[in-house]
């Protein structure tokens, strides 16, 4: 076994681990670890993903093509994101799954470092780094940072419940566990594209009424306090007619929140 296959063996090995300790809190937590049993499940089943490739390629006696193993690390990347979130949701309660969202995404950067040869600085392209606050910190941050065609939009972690990729899109509607969510897709608004659709599910409890949607958006990352200075949001920006409010860190960079139910 080359070193490639054999570091991704200990991956998934490590991969198998997270998930039970994962299942092991949200079955400690009953109902309140509904959403950690969740990620705990879907991680295994990533975990099964890169035994299988590694195994394969073993068995074969081939190289793995990194189309086969980068999409799962951005899958993975999600999951770690996922499970911060519901972290987030639980406080103290939740600091085991922040621990293991820290290691999955390690891992899920691990991965891609494996297949680019440019190391880190390439990897970055695939699997954005959190900022300097470590997950296990995720208590004291506030806004989930979005990327929509070049804009950058802020959420509210308190709205954000689910991060998914690769679900299935009918129309202006996507389906979650039989659940129709109404679509925005805030790259045909801007004329942008993206490749790999990654959808938000958002609650707005400071609508009227509070309704669910689902947002195409790249997940740049979680940060702690972003914005400084409240500013207006420019008439010519794409989304500027569904913007509520918009602020400015400190490099004078607009961040937007945007009227997601005005979208639809």
């Amino acid at each position: 076994m080359n070193r490639t296959l054999w570091k991704l063996d200990r991956i998934g090995e490590r991969l198998w681990t997270l998930a039970r300790l994962s299942a092991t809190q949200a079955a400690a937590l009953a109902n309140d670890g509904k959403g950690i049993a969740v990620v705990a499940e879907e991680t295994r089943k990533m975990a099964n993903k890169v035994n299988e490739v590694v195994e394969k390629a073993t068995f074969d006696g081939t190289e793995i093509d990194k189309s086969q193993i980068v999409p799962l690390a951005l899958m993975l990347n999600l999951l770690a994101l996922n499970s911060a979130i519901e972290s987030f949701r639980l406080g103290h309660l939740g600091k085991q799954a922040a621990v293991c969202a820290d290691d999955v995404r390690n891992l899920a950067y691990e991965i891609v470092c494996l297949f680019e040869k440019d190391t880190a600085d390439k990897a970055k392209q695939f699997i954005h780094p959190w900022p300097k606050y470590p997950l296990t910190s995720i208590g004291k941050c506030e806004y989930l940072h979005l990327d929509a065609g070049g804009i950058n939009i802020l959420e509210s972690l308190d709205n954000v419940k689910e991060v998914c990729g690769y679900m299935e899109r009918k129309d202006n509607v996507i389906n979650l566990r039989s659940m129709e969510l109404p679509l925005i897709d805030c790259y045909t608004m801007t004329g942008k594209t993206q490749e790999t659709p990654i959808y938000v599910i958002l609650q707005t409890p400071w609508a009227e009424q509070n309704k669910t949607y689902a947002v195409t958006a790249e997940v740049k990352c979680i940060h702690l306090c972003p914005v400084g200075r409240h500013m207006d949001a420019p008439a010519d920006m794409p989304l500027a007619k569904y913007v509520r409010e918009c602020w400015e860190n400190e490099n004078g960079e607009p961040f937007y929140f945007m009227d997601w139910p005005k979208m639809v």
